[in-house]
């Protein structure tokens, strides 16, 4: 299985895409915590097993999630300096 090392992944919130480094691409949709926040995965791998393909999104999910959060953090603080 691939590895969890966050040097996997590439993420980009403007586009809001997660790819990782095996190809697989993940496009999100809405905000995170929403009602409305889904993923559509795209593998780039036909020989991941469903388990496989799963943990992927988990960790492509987990990673977005992550990095909305700096981001979110970091503008607070530029709003209250």
């Amino acid at each position: 299985m691939y590895g969890y090392i966050m040097d996997d992944w590439k993420v980009s919130i403007k586009q809001q895409l997660v790819t990782h480094s095996s190809g697989s691409v993940f496009k999100f949709n809405g905000r995170p915590g929403s009602t409305n926040y889904g993923v559509s995965p795209s593998f780039n791998s036909t020989n991941l097993t469903a388990l496989e393909q799963v943990q992927l999104i988990r960790k492509a999910v987990s990673v977005y999630q992550q990095s909305t959060e700096e981001i979110n953090a970091h503008l607070q603080e530029l709003e209250t300096s």
